[in-house]
């Protein structure tokens, strides 16, 4: 966060998502695109945005990976599946590689990778 009400994803080359934490009511939207993108449905288990709700209090934090200059997701990853593309400049999920294993959920600090059971799902912006 960014000290504004900002939540900013922002890589060397600009790619970005930015999300003005003030103003999220909690519907979902982004989550809808971002699963509609990848799946051509809404579905919630399959969007790599997840929403932090604090519903009492009317907070609602869009939560995803932030593309951390330290990726303790990756140096976590014992079968390496975690990897830097260059070409994208972003860090991305070798589904092949991956175990499940959650050793990358718990090193992330702004639980922005999630582990399905299966395989870690981060946000990829989209393919950069």
């Amino acid at each position: 966060m960014n000290g504004k009400g900002f939540l900013t994803a922002e890589l060397i080359l600009g790619n970005a998502i930015v999300i003005d934490i003030d103003q999220c009511i909690g519907c979902e939207l982004c989550v809808d695109v971002c699963s509609g993108s990848r799946t051509g449905r809404c579905s919630f288990l399959d969007s790599r945005i997840k929403i932090r709700r604090d519903e009492p209090s009317a907070v609602f934090i869009p939560v995803f990976c932030l593309q951390c200059i330290e990726h303790s997701c990756s140096d976590a990853c014992p079968e390496e599946a975690i990897y830097y593309d260059s070409g994208l400049s972003i860090y991305r999920v070798d589904s092949k590689k991956c175990t499940g294993c959650g050793a990358c959920e718990d090193a992330c600090a702004y639980n922005g990778i999630f582990v399905d059971g299966v395989c870690a799902r981060k946000c990829d912006l989209c393919d950069g």
